[in-house]
């Protein structure tokens, strides 16, 4: 099946609407093979290179934003044995304005024992400018010599940009559906979220029923609405990886399409083998990490398909039960994805940057104590439609409220980002509450669903494994240094059963036990 993070040159660079071809390296004109964010960050560097040769030997420069680029050196290069001699325990970098294109290159030194990774973007302290004579000839070699340099995240040259609010606010709304339940399935992973309580941070959102092609076609568009260095997207592997050019005689500087990776992940999974190795992943990256999913469990399918679906319902942030084309008001599904696709700009691409630099704070306050309790008493609702007797009752809303708490946190403070506020209110809250109450009464309410779940809540067999298995799956809050009777007491469950289902994970290496506590690995299982 076709991956659909290769996208193609045409797909992928939006420039190549207008642009006259399909390579990054061969572009030549700014006002149209060159995205904005390149512009300035050419520019930038154009007003600082003018500096730099005006400048005298010896002189210090404003500090400057480069690429480190590849390179490699044939005896060609004359002035190599003449560095070495002068700056005997400095190593040679080569820069570029850009990653994927040469736009004034340069030469730097440094005593640093730390370089740049390979096409990051830096910011250089202090250069000073030296030159030294060709051995031979009557011509000089201008360069840089620095000491420090910062590490910058790949989408400063995004944030860089001054942004118009408000761009993608109501994007999907207006260009796809105004669904709020579908909605918000898709914006949110977009919006992402930050690391709440010290767990796993990100947005996971699940469609259940056949992946045919148009959920696959809409995650897809979805992915392309994020940029690539948040999505992973790429044009091909040849542009990848890269092409070598001559710069000067016996120096040859490779470009590439390559980025380093980011604190910002947004993926897509199909079937229950990717949903399980991206959830493996998620649990254990630092940084924000979503996932759109489309599982192949709808009403046709097998009993242990429902039971896997209705037993990780609570593993993503937003489970919807029905395909996302279910939400849509319109047959026209080909012209909806389509006209969205129309709205994929780099202005979408800078906002989404601008939106993922804000961190809200989630705050404990009565009104989330209040909301939380509301949540708790949601599951009480629904749970009395399927359980009889107060004291299993009381069991399963603890279950059900404990796996799903942290992800109204996350939701709600999702929402506040998207909404640019700083600080998770009652009115975030208060629409995480009603997105999961939706989405879960639905749930319950969709045959076969619903069939299954008045065959699990009888069993106290499957109370335990439901409690337990969450309760490891929520992360390193939940498990990181607890002993066993403490999961015992968090899980509601015999120190038998705990035991059992510890013994099991540690096997599988995905725990590892010092003693009596217990840790994770953060290997995909």
């Amino acid at each position: 099946m076709k991956d659909i993070r290769n996208l193609g040159a045409r797909n992928y660079y939006l420039w190549s609407k207008t642009s006259s071809t399909l390579t990054p390296w061969a572009r030549q004109y700014l006002n149209r093979d060159f995205y904005q964010s390149e512009v300035k960050r050419i520019g930038d560097v154009e007003k600082w290179s003018s500096l730099f040769h005006k400048a005298q030997p010896g002189e210090t420069l404003p500090n400057v934003r480069y690429y480190r680029i590849p390179h490699s050196h044939s005896w060609f290069f004359s002035y190599k044995k003449q560095i070495d001699l002068q700056y005997p325990e400095h190593s040679i970098i080569w820069f570029s304005a850009l990653h994927n294109c040469p736009q004034y290159p340069i030469i730097g030194l440094t005593t640093s024992s730390k370089h740049p990774e390979p096409y990051q973007l830096v910011e250089i302290d202090e250069p000073r400018k030296v030159r030294i004579k060709h051995p031979s000839l009557n011509d000089w070699l201008e360069f840089i010599v620095f000491d420090e340099f910062k590490q910058l995240e790949p989408d400063t040259i995004l944030t860089d940009v001054a942004v118009e609010q408000n761009i993608i606010g109501n994007l999907i709304k207006e260009n796809l559906t105004d669904d709020p339940q579908l909605n918000l399935a898709l914006q949110l992973p977009l919006n992402g979220a930050p690391l709440v309580g010290g767990i796993f941070g990100g947005i996971g959102s699940s469609s259940y029923a056949s992946p045919h092609n148009f959920n696959r076609e809409l995650i897809s568009t979805i992915l392309r609405l994020a940029p690539p260095i948040y999505s992973g997207t790429y044009p091909s592997e040849s542009l990848v990886d890269g092409k070598n050019f001559t710069y000067i005689r016996g120096v040859k500087l490779k470009f590439a399409e390559r980025m380093i990776a980011t604190n910002h992940s947004i993926n897509s999974a199909f079937g229950k083998h990717a949903f399980s190795t991206h959830g493996g992943v998620r649990r254990g990256y630092q940084g924000d990490y979503s996932v759109l999913s489309s599982l192949q469990i709808g009403q046709e399918s097998a009993a242990s398909e429902i039971e896997y679906g209705v037993s990780n319902y609570f593993s993503s942030d937003i489970t919807l039960p029905n395909s996302f084309d279910y939400y849509m008001e319109t047959d026209n599904l080909d012209i909806d994805l389509r006209r969205l696709q129309k709205e994929i700009t780099e202005d979408v691409w800078i906002q989404m940057a601008h939106i993922r630099q804000q961190n809200p704070v989630l705050r404990e306050s009565n009104a989330h104590s209040d909301i939380h309790d509301l949540h708790r008493n949601d599951m009480d609702v629904i749970l009395r439609d399927y359980i009889k007797g107060e004291a299993k009752l009381k069991q399963w809303v603890n279950i059900w409220y404990s796996s799903s708490a942290p992800n109204l946190d996350r939701v709600s403070t999702s929402i506040a980002r998207g909404e640019g506020v700083k600080v998770v209110g009652e009115e975030q809250l208060k629409k995480a509450r009603a997105v999961l109450l939706e989405n879960l009464s639905d749930f319950c309410r969709e045959s076969p669903y619903s069939k299954l779940l008045r065959k699990t809540f009888p069993s106290s067999e499957k109370a335990r494994q439901f409690a337990m298995k969450h309760v490891l799956m929520q992360g390193s809050e939940n498990i990181q240094g607890l002993s066993t009777k403490m999961i015992d007491w968090k899980t509601h469950t015999d120190l038998n059963d705990v035991t059992r289902h510890l013994d099991w994970f540690r096997k599988r290496h995905m725990v590892a036990k010092l003693g009596d506590r217990y840790s994770w690995t953060w290997m995909d299982y």
